[in-house]
């Protein structure tokens, strides 16, 4: 009896505490999920809509769990209820806290998982609707094939872009006029905000200067990617690429850290080295000795063009991840000698000064994402351009090859980066779905097809699908049965990309998405239709 009595008072204080630390520990953890929103929107390209679903989510759960708390305890033991919870909980803020990603915190972009630890283990995550999710959908089993998962390709949408149709652009100087941009921005817009809603990942253009033709009308694709931007909601925006050689890489990292700022951290980064001498010998003439170098080109010039875009890249990523930049190299100086700064100001509230000469100095803003934002190589299609970008953790985009030839591209890859076969790549494929596979081979062959011979061709960009015995290439329908060219009805296009994933299975796929080229309400039901009736079979 004294023992009962004794043991009492000890577990009522036992109980006690351990409510309140639950109790505490619910509550700090909401008070983290708050205060944490900008930094996890950074570090997972969120947009403020999704991110404000993880605080969202919470509320929602705690909602929906509160008024069956005490059904649970009539049916379950409270005890083990309560030793459910609280274990559950934990573990799930412990998950919640090392997520790099939204995929990792759920089928949507906050802490689901508190509604089925709340209620001792019942999965409740269908709870709020899809919309929340960013098009994401459920997470896929651990155990799960690449057949059998749910996010297996990430798509993104990939604009030159052209300026005029077939008709105008054949009737010369489609450039030069200022009514054909005008509508290119208009159905441009149209497009990509389509496409935030449907789920795309992100949208990105390339950049080119001095195209009067009107194929590639991409002066500042940091601009593009802001005007749209504000226009839409999720879609992440980038370049493929800025052409680092003919660029000020502290300009570059500069524009990039203030649209990752601009657009709540949805900026995506691309860099290419830049093939066109009309326009990449004239931007690049500060340079002193860059100019444009052709795919396969490996002599002088392209080594040139190599030294000064690895060498700006690195100033890029210096300046994103060091707080005070300094660099020597064989094109850039920071600083650039002896210069003189006894800025009261500077020495008060700033660094990078000793003894009145400037020895370092900051770029500013950093990106919002942490350590920057994901970086792609457009194009790449040489073993050298592989083992960089596999060296510095770059997606590299692959255009349509044989597997002759990709093969032992992928396999560097793989070598350099010690990650499975295919991951950290990615497929660069014309897209196009219609009613019919005559009439999405006739829109091919005026949009992609013509482009490619009119401008691509030209630059050796089709030598990939060269056979090296016979040097004969794939007839358009062998391209679309082999998924070279992603152009047919919606069972086509899935034949093709499977095609395309049995030979590689890659992250990420970019659509080529031929705007003016096909007529916009069509290029419309083209981008509908392949992420409805497409993805869902790989994403």
């Amino acid at each position: 009896m004294d023992g009962e009595a004794s043991a009492a008072p000890i577990n009522r204080t036992a109980i006690t505490v351990s409510i309140m630390a639950a109790t505490f520990m619910q509550g700090v953890d909401t008070t983290i999920a708050n205060v944490a929103l900008p930094h996890m929107q950074g570090s997972m390209s969120a947009s403020q809509d999704q991110i404000a679903w993880v605080v969202t989510s919470y509320i929602v759960a705690a909602a929906i769990m509160t008024p069956l708390t005490g059904w649970l305890a009539g049916r379950l033991d409270i005890w083990h209820v309560f030793l459910v919870s609280v274990v559950g909980f934990t573990m799930a803020s412990a998950l919640c806290g090392a997520a790099t990603s939204l995929a990792q915190l759920g089928p949507g972009p906050g802490p689901l998982v508190q509604i089925c630890v709340n209620s001792g283990g019942q999965d409740v995550r269908t709870a709020l609707p899809r919309s929340a999710s960013c098009g994401s959908g459920a997470s896929p089993p651990a155990n799960a094939t690449r057949d059998q998962r749910s996010t297996v390709v990430k798509a993104s949408l990939f604009y030159l872009p052209s300026i005029g149709s077939r008709a105008e652009i054949q009737a010369g100087m489609a450039g030069m006029r200022p009514e054909l941009y005008q509508r290119m921005l208009r159905e441009l817009g149209e497009q990509i905000r389509l496409a935030d809603d449907l789920g795309y990942d992100s949208v990105s253009f390339t950049e080119h200067h001095f195209h009067i033709e009107g194929f590639e009308v991409s002066q500042n694709p940091v601009l593009l990617d802001l005007y749209f931007a504000m226009q839409t909601k999720r879609i992440r925006v980038g370049q493929l690429g800025i052409v680092l050689p003919a660029a000020n890489p502290i300009r570059v990292a500069e524009d990039i850290a203030m649209l990752d700022h601009m657009t709540g951290g949805r900026a995506i980064a691309g860099f290419a080295r830049g093939y066109q001498r009309r326009w990449v010998d004239i931007m690049a003439q500060q340079t002193h000795g860059v100019h444009g170098a052709l795919p396969h080109q490996h002599d002088a010039i392209d080594a040139a063009n190599r030294s000064a875009f690895e060498e700006n890249f690195r100033i890029i990523k210096k300046a994103w991840t060091e707080e005070m930049l300094t660099f020597e190299g064989k094109g850039w100086k920071v600083p650039v000698g002896e210069t003189p700064w006894t800025l009261e100001t500077t020495r008060r509230y700033g660094k990078g000064v000793e003894n009145g000469i400037l020895r370092a100095v900051g770029v500013v803003p950093k990106p919002l994402q942490k350590p920057h934002p994901d970086l792609f190589l457009p194009f790449a299609s040489s073993e050298s351009s592989i083992r960089w970008a596999a060296q510095e953790g770059v997606t590299a985009i692959l255009p349509a090859m044989l597997p002759v030839y990709e093969n032992r591209l992928y396999d560097v890859c793989a070598e350099v980066s010690g990650r499975k076969r295919g991951q950290g790549m990615g497929l660069l494929r014309d897209v196009i779905i219609a009613d019919t596979d005559d009439e999405a081979l006739a829109l091919w062959r005026n949009s992609g097809r013509l482009a490619g011979r009119a401008w691509f061709e030209p630059f050796g960009f089709r030598r990939g699908l060269q056979d090296p015995k016979t040097g004969t290439y794939p007839s358009p329908e062998e391209a679309i049965e082999q998924g070279y060219v992603l152009a047919g009805t919606a069972d086509t296009v899935i034949r093709g990309l499977e095609a395309n994933l049995r030979r590689q299975q890659v992250d990420w796929l970019f659509c080529y998405t031929y705007n003016a080229l096909v007529p916009h309400s069509t290029l419309m039901k083209s981008i509908e239709r392949f992420w409805t009736e497409v993805m869902p079979r790989f994403a």
